[in-house]
């Protein structure tokens, strides 16, 4: 199930990418689109300069058997408003002693939107 569920979002990627490239064409092609428009869609600048980003918040539950936890937190500047969420978590050793209510501070892979570091918040 999850190679389809790959597949599919690979897919999806690929078919965005083709009608960004074709639209960009067409702009590119008339005269009232930036001359370097086709470039910055067609070839964007490397992916986000910013590829970790930090929170803090509270943990609302930890779902180990699925390699998450949902947190309710603030603003992680530059990435996502405040929200409450599931995050997956890169390696399962992160949830070791989380409870729900433990306020903590995390670091976020941004590309994957997949919590890298998390840390308890001793109160």
């Amino acid at each position: 199930m999850k190679k389809t569920h790959n597949i599919a979002r690979t897919t999806r990627r690929k078919v965005v990418v083709m009608l960004f490239a074709g639209y960009a064409s067409v702009l590119a092609m008339s005269d009232s689109a930036p001359a370097d428009l086709f470039e910055r869609i067609v070839f964007p600048a490397p992916a986000m300069a910013q590829s970790m980003a930090e929170g803090q918040g509270k943990v609302i539950s930890v779902v180990p058997e699925k390699g998450q936890i949902v947190l309710e937190h603030g603003n992680i500047k530059g990435f996502m408003d405040a929200m409450t969420m599931g995050y997956k978590v890169s390696s399962m050793s992160l949830l070791k002693g989380l409870k729900p209510g433990d306020e903590v501070r995390f670091t976020i892979d941004t590309q994957k939107s997949t919590i890298v570091k998390i840390v308890k918040v001793e109160k």
